[in-house]
């Protein structure tokens, strides 16, 4: 049974750091292949312990993109940033199921950061199709 436990955590945890370097691939190709004009990269971070659910992962919460190349983003191009990101559905499940309770967007260059809870975004449905 300790295994067991031990194995699951294993492996999710093999699972958040799969979907952190699918973001950083695909935020690099956009960016060298000219589709975005700022270089993104996500990381774990600590989150919002009024954000926690559940499945909130103890340490290291929040799945935080930082621009880390390019220019200044307003305050509203972060809050659009992670408006598609939580409009995703598929994605934001994954990022509850995986620990993350907190999104943050930050633009360390202009000094701006913005943060959802990740639960608020969850659609959670109530009917079992059978």
């Amino acid at each position: 049974m300790i295994w067991d436990r031990i194995r699951q955590w294993c492996k999710k945890l093999i699972e958040r750091q799969k979907t952190i370097d699918e973001f950083n691939d695909n935020a690099k190709a956009a960016f060298i292949g000219g589709a975005i004009g700022v270089l993104f990269h996500a990381e774990e971070a600590s989150g919002d312990s009024a954000f926690r659910h559940p499945y909130s992962k103890i340490l290291l919460s929040a799945f935080t993109i930082k621009s880390t190349a390019g220019r200044k983003l307003t305050k509203e191009e972060l809050l659009y940033i992670g408006r598609v990101i939580l409009n995703d559905t598929s994605l934001t499940r994954k990022l509850y199921y995986l620990g993350w309770d907190t999104l943050r967007i930050e633009d360390p260059i202009g000094g701006v950061r913005v943060k959802w809870a990740i639960k608020d975004f969850v659609k959670f449905t109530y009917e079992i199709e059978g």
